[in-house]
């Protein structure tokens, strides 16, 4: 199809969608060279409905040809053609039934206009109109009814002459129900006729009533707290009773339209506003006139001088040499390509790089014909940086979790598809190689397996149903449970489970050993002659030591929720000094972890009955601040304020991961049972330095007199009344009684007992409905 066929098809576009009737006439001379006749070369759908025939027969017959209701119109092309001037006229014609419209009599206006060597004319139904003069001139009633049936508002203004038949102003003559009311009537004429001339309208509305041509405009209007936007169409109509042309106005209501219009220009605010939010900028490629055109985010994304020009050759020249060939592609696909495309390059932007992602697709304006190429760029350098920074932490991670002497899984619940609040199972989503060990299964097979598909080695029917309690219970589920190994002998399992964010973790260890070790004792013992006493005695002090696996399960739940609510706010950050404080603080929490996993191989040996007490000297100002901001994920999802006091360092000699595992616990639980308020840590030395002290305050619901009562028996029956500095690395005493305080829960006994393992004074001042307050007294050397 060439430009031409192109032209004649939008132009034929155009005139269809056009209210009038549109012909253009050939003029055709007899042999006197004077226009005779006419015949149809172009004519609109419109033409069909007005000149009641078929548009084959319009342009397939001379105009003399027609019926003889054509005659007025022959004559008037005649004339326009021989004086070579424009003519405009009222059509009436009688009209048979066709297409939908019943035998009737319809008036036409008429427009004739010589247009090089040819006649154009337009045509518009004026039927409605000139019935509605003939009624008024009957009866003024019947008037009203016919401009009433009109669904767009219609006013009649009367023109009104001086002496020398000049127009100086209009007066109303009728409207109808749509423009009747103050708001088209009156306030038009007041708004845009005050005093007639004085109008910006009043030479639009002579001009139409003077040359019979119409005119369109828009107007907005602001009624009371309405506004209404209406276009308006002016034009000349005929009262034969009177002789005298009138002013037709005709007002359509485009609010509706307007309002869009408005919206889609929000829009393009609104997009642009993202593009700058986003780091993205959209571009055009037209292939027929080869212009490349850029949106404002697109010359800041590559750092240009916005109206620079650019063409798709530019992402050749700023690409770095290992990405050419990308850059060869995304041009090729802009200039030739007929499908959606996405590549990834990185360009060089001044001293620097980006990563760009590039996404595009063709548009086809008209059949196998592809007109332009539209896509928008987005910089991706953070996120791909911190992509592949979270990936280092999830290997870092991993490497953690394989180094564990206890398998370890994390698991998500998997809620009904119709009930959110009910859940039907579990999936893996992390493991490390002992959990792999333990089922005999490679880890990437393993992670994204159900529970209930994993329940034989665990506890059978009731594996869904005990992470379902502790999901939706958030306490912790400890069991010890004997199975058949896989070369059939007898295994010993301690394996607990705890709630983390939307799923739950399962930790466990093989501890034969130990029950074995216990089973050896107990038989030796009732062989011996040993009383009773002391076998309850050593029955208990197993027990206490069995109570140790499950406490420090216990600490690894609390490092574990630290390291994924880090890792989701280090997603949700959005600058670099954000995320690499996150990083900072989720590397800190994964080496505490390591620490305290490896702190768990020793608990499952205490057959030994020794725990090394570690002494090195450290910043215990950094280790408690780091901890500090590690709990505040925790806090900010009951909304609780985290306190930090901080004083100027304090360095001192003592085990480091111990005073850790105290100060988080009193933390964690502080957390735990806060509903409102804060959560304060606070730390100093004594007045003589030869000991240090750090303090954990919240605004909780605070513990009842029995049981502070309870905990100072305790602990003056069991530590001294201030640190001691030259305690043994040992375990407490097994003759030691160890009964749990009544209402502590785990955490609190793992307090205790670092407590006496690092010789501190432990003090807890509380009241129901007051807070609590825990400090803890520590040698500053050992």
């Amino acid at each position: 199809m060439d430009i031409e066929d192109q032209k004649y098809q939008r132009l034929s576009q155009l005139f269809n969608r056009l209210p009038n009737g549109i012909i253009l006439y050939k003029v055709l001379c007899n042999e006197t060279d004077m226009p005779w006749d006419f015949r149809g070369i172009y004519a609109n759908l419109k033409s069909e409905d007005i000149f009641g025939l078929p548009v084959d027969r319009i342009l397939n017959s001379n105009l003399s040809e027609l019926d003889a209701d054509f005659r007025l119109l022959l004559e008037h092309c005649r004339l326009a053609a021989n004086n070579r001037q424009s003519i405009s006229f009222s059509w009436e014609r009688n009209y048979a039934a066709y297409n939908g419209f019943s035998a009737a009599a319809r008036w036409i206006d008429v427009h004739i206009e010589l247009l090089d060597e040819d006649l154009f004319c337009s045509f518009t139904d004026a039927t409605t109109y000139k019935q509605a003069e003939l009624e008024a001139h009957r009866n003024a009633a019947a008037l009203q009814f016919v401009l009433d049936s009109t669904q767009s508002g219609v006013i009649l203004y009367r023109p009104v002459y001086d002496g020398k038949k000049h127009i100086t102003d209009f007066e109303m003559l009728a409207s109808n129900q749509e423009a009747s009311g103050a708001f088209l009537s009156d306030q038009f004429v007041q708004t845009f006729l005050p005093d007639g001339n004085r109008s910006e309208l009043y030479p639009i509305f002579k001009e139409v009533v003077e040359t019979g041509r119409f005119r369109r405009f828009e107007r907005h209007f602001q009624w009371q707290e309405t506004e209404v936007w209406y276009e308006v169409t002016a034009s000349r109509t005929y009262e034969k009773s009177n002789a005298s042309n009138l002013l037709r106005l005709t007002f359509i209501d485009i609010t509706k339209r307007k309002k869009a219009e408005q919206e889609k220009f929000k829009n393009l605010i609104l997009l642009q506003q993202t593009e700058d939010l986003a780091n993205a900028g959209s571009w055009e490629f037209n292939r027929t006139t080869g212009i490349h055109t850029w949106s404002p985010g697109m010359y800041r994304l590559f750092g240009l001088t916005p109206g620079t020009e650019v063409t798709p050759d530019i992402y050749t020249s700023l690409a770095i040499e290992e990405d050419r060939d990308i850059a060869n592609r995304i041009v090729n696909q802009m200039r030739h390509g007929m499908q959606a495309f996405e590549e990834v390059l990185t360009v060089k932007v001044g001293d620097s790089k980006k990563i760009i992602k590039v996404k595009g697709e063709a548009v086809n304006m008209e059949k196998d014909v592809t007109v332009c190429s539209l896509g928008v760029d987005l910089d991706i350098t953070q996120l791909i940086e911190t992509q592949n920074r979270i990936t280092r932490i999830a290997d870092n991670l991993q490497a953690v979790l394989n180094s564990s002497p206890a398998f370890i899984g994390m698991l998500k619940a998997i809620h009904h598809p119709g009930d959110h609040a009910e859940i039907v199972d579990f999936e893996l989503v992390v493991g490390n190689q002992k959990l792999a060990e333990f089922y005999n299964m490679p880890l990437p097979q393993l992670v994204g397996m159900r529970v209930s598909n994993l329940a034989g080695k665990l506890w059978q029917e009731k594996t869904v149903n005990n992470m379902r309690s502790v999901y939706l219970s958030r306490e912790t589920m400890y069991i010890e449970y004997q199975i058949i190994s896989e070369n059939g002998e007898d295994q010993w399992l301690a394996v607990s489970i705890t709630r983390q964010q939307e799923g739950v973790i399962l930790t466990g260890l093989d501890i034969t050993t130990l029950k074995h070790g216990q089973e050896q004792w107990l038989q030796q013992l009732e062989q011996s002659d040993t009383n009773l006493k002391s076998l309850d005695e050593l029955k208990e002090y197993l027990k206490q030591r069995g109570e140790l696996l499950r406490a420090t399960s216990h600490d690894l739940r609390g490092n574990f929720g630290a390291i994924a609510s880090l890792a989701s706010l280090l997603m949700m950050s959005s600058s670099d000094e954000d995320r690499a404080k996150m990083l900072g603080m989720l590397q800190s929490t994964i080496t505490q972890t390591t620490k305290m996993l490896t702190d768990l191989l020793n608990y499952a040996r205490l057959e030994s009955g020794k725990e090394a007490r570690n002494i090195g000297i450290f910043n215990a100002s950094e280790v408690l601040t780091n901890l500090g901001e590690s709990i505040r994920p925790f806090a900010s999802e009951r909304n609780l304020d985290v306190r930090i006091n901080e004083n100027p360092e304090i360095t001192v000699e003592g085990d480091e991961l111990n005073v850790l595992r105290i100060a988080q616990n009193l933390l964690l639980n502080a957390i735990k049972y806060t509903e409102s308020g804060f959560v304060e840590l606070s730390w100093g030395f004594g007045e003589t330095k030869e000991f240090w002290w750090f303090r954990v305050k919240d605004s909780g619901p605070g513990f009842p007199e029995a049981f502070v009562k309870e905990w100072d028996q305790h602990k003056n029956g069991q530590l001294a009344s201030s640190p001691v500095r030259n305690a043994e690395n040992e375990l407490p005493d097994p003759n030691i009684s160890w009964t749990p305080l009544h209402g502590e829960g785990i955490g609190l006994r793992i307090v205790r007992q670092l407590g006496q393992l690092l010789g501190a004074n432990i003090v807890l001042k509380s009241s129901p409905g007051a807070g609590s307050e825990f400090t803890v007294t520590l040698p500053a050397k050992y």
